[in-house]
């Protein structure tokens, strides 16, 4: 640390290495520190990767006065909390770590947890008994419960992450649930936490909704642990939930937790997202309906939701009519990921969504700017040569512009998975997709063609009759064909 360099005394490593020496010199001098504390003064942020150490007669005179956010990983935990804390600290991030290289012993990494756990708790105790107003905390790694259970102390707290393993239990997650008032977004792993022990609590010691100020939550747990919290939640605070399950019948047994968190928050929520990759096992045990419609059906009085994402070891389920039921439940969707395909993906994984899915997103859920949809691109047809005339394919695409002002004009990316092999298929594919998402800039890692513009030139297109195919073909309900009725 370069600011130990400033201390009185301090003596450099030979061969300027960093090793850190002091002689004896008399500390009780104020104009000593004046170089140092002219340098402390303007620290705002501070990592200790290391233990700091210096002689137990400087540790009075070391002030950090303006120090806000602080960071201590693993060996820097036995830092004296002099370097750690001040009046402006309002960011304290903490990584005990939990198992060290296989080289110690297990009773030497015991006994290097127990100390860096017993620092932790020194270092919170100092700034709780000190009334610092802080705003962020995150632990990591071993904590004991005895210091765990100081956290609900933090009344300031704004924002919380914990991922510490079993030291947190129901009884502590239930008291940060209920006597931090200002927090406001929380990152928890639940996993170790008895959903029983959980809802005997909630329902006895309950005096009314938790987390009443929480806006976000990402938390992982079992889906029983869902099932317990997620009827206490306030109505309508939380805005932001991303929940990763892990058990092994995936989002089947979360479907009485999105009811109670459909009826909690049907008018705060807008963004979920489902994460649930589980150790299955057996294979040949999962059925194409692992993940299907009817499981994700209770979320549909979410009404506002803005964007909705899942990554699950099986992809969805799902059929284009499943895709039009979604876009009626959501019409103010921004951002839609349902997975995609990859080539060591079967199709036979879903129900096969075509690009009509596509076209029914762009025309009810106009806001979208992001979409990933598990959809396999279609080669290009083989279509006998004829000529197209420039009405017959004006008359295409006006079919499909008149459907709304708005369809397809936010849409920014798409990730579209599995590509055909040849590039004519994925152009002649690309220049359909412009026709519904006019506004695209990111298609994957695809580079795209050069854009025509307008669109609608017939002498700019690669083949007009392989576009106009795509619209008779994919979109019967939104084009007609020259010469024919609606």
């Amino acid at each position: 640390m370069p600011l130990v360099r400033l201390l009185p005394g301090f003596v450099a490593g030979k061969d300027g290495s960093d090793a850190v020496a002091f002689e004896d010199v008399p500390c009780s001098h104020a104009d000593a520190f004046l170089r140092f504390r002219s340098y402390a003064s303007r620290v705002r942020k501070i990592k200790h990767s290391a233990v700091v150490g210096v002689p137990p007669a400087l540790l009075p005179h070391i002030t950090l006065p303006n120090l806000r956010d602080v960071a201590i990983a693993s060996g820097g935990c036995g830092t004296a909390p002099c370097w750690s804390v001040s009046p402006a600290v309002r960011d304290v991030s903490i990584v005990t770590s939990y198992r060290e290289a296989a080289s110690l012993s297990a009773d030497s990494q015991d006994s290097c947890l127990h100390q860096r756990a017993r620092a932790t708790a020194d270092l919170l105790d100092t700034l709780r008994t000190s009334d610092i107003p802080l705003r962020r905390l995150r632990l990591r790694g071993s904590i004991t419960r005895d210091t765990l259970s100081s956290v609900s102390l933090f009344t300031t707290l704004g924002t919380l992450s914990l991922q510490i393993g079993p030291s947190l239990t129901a009884d502590v997650l239930f008291s940060i649930a209920t006597t931090l008032p200002s927090l406001r977004e929380l990152n928890i792993n639940a996993h170790f936490v008895d959903p029983w022990d959980l809802q005997t609590a909630l329902s006895t010691k309950s005096t009314g909704k938790i987390f009443s100020s929480l806006k976000k939550l990402v938390i992982s747990a079992h889906n029983n642990t869902f099932v317990a919290l997620f009827p206490f939640l306030p109505s309508n605070t939380l805005r932001s939930l991303t929940i990763h399950a892990d058990d092994a019948d995936g989002p089947l047994g979360l479907i009485p937790a999105f009811v109670s968190l459909a009826a909690a928050v049907p008018a705060s929520l807008q963004e979920l997202v489902i994460e649930c990759y589980p150790d299955l096992g057996d294979w040949d045990e999962v059925t194409p309906e692992w993940f299907a419609l009817r499981m994700i059906r209770p979320l549909a009085g979410l009404t506002y939701l803005r964007r909705f994402s899942v990554a699950a070891i099986v992809l969805p389920y799902l059929g284009d009519t499943d895709i039009r039921e979604i876009s009626a439940w959501w019409p103010h969707l921004e951002d839609l990921d349902l997975g995609t395909l990859t080539r060591d993906i079967s199709i036979d994984q879903g129900r096969g969504l075509t690009p009509a899915a596509y076209a029914i997103l762009a025309r009810a859920c106009p806001k979208l700017r992001s979409l990933t949809l598990p959809v396999e691109i279609p080669a290009l047809p083989e279509i006998a040569p004829s000529p197209v005339t420039t009405a017959e394919y004006t008359s295409a695409i006006d079919a499909w512009s008149n459907q709304g002002r708005d369809i397809g004009q936010n849409l920014r990316s798409l990730r579209l998975g599995v590509l055909p092999d040849d590039d004519a298929s994925v152009t002649a594919f690309f220049f359909f997709l412009l026709l519904m998402f006019p506004s695209i800039l990111d298609l994957d890692e695809l580079v795209m063609p050069p854009r025509p513009a307008p669109l609608r030139l017939l002498k700019d297109l690669p083949d007009p009759a392989v576009l106009l195919h795509y619209c008779r073909t994919i979109l019967p309900d939104a084009v007609t064909a020259p010469g024919s009725q609606s």
